[in-house]
């Protein structure tokens, strides 16, 4: 078994995407620590992999990020940059509201 980089390991997540995509279009997923692991041929990757992978990724125009201790979401970036975007003196104006 050959252990792919993170580097590596954002390709080959990349070319599956771009396939996956011919076939029908998508922009987000969520893909657990042991399916990143899948894709690296490692046993296991901790999170310095995971932190690289990340960089990596983003790099390559997706964000990926945990949403729990064993499951990570990627996203396309293009997508979530039409998101609202909120301040964070908005965010304390808003709390401050709510003290009152």
């Amino acid at each position: 078994m050959s252990m792919y980089t993170p580097p590596e390991t954002s390709v080959r997540l990349i070319e599956a995407i771009e396939k996956r995509f011919d076939e029908q279009p998508f922009y987000r997923f969520q893909m657990s620590v042991k399916g990143v692991s899948t894709m690296a041929e490692r046993p296991c990757v901790d999170s310095s992999f995971l932190a690289a992978l990340a960089s990596e990724m983003f790099s390559r125009g997706w964000c990926m990020f945990p949403v729990s201790h064993t499951s990570y979401c990627f996203i396309k970036s293009d997508k979530a940059e039409g998101w609202r975007k909120i301040s964070g003196d908005r965010m304390c104006e808003i709390l401050a509201e709510a003290d009152k």
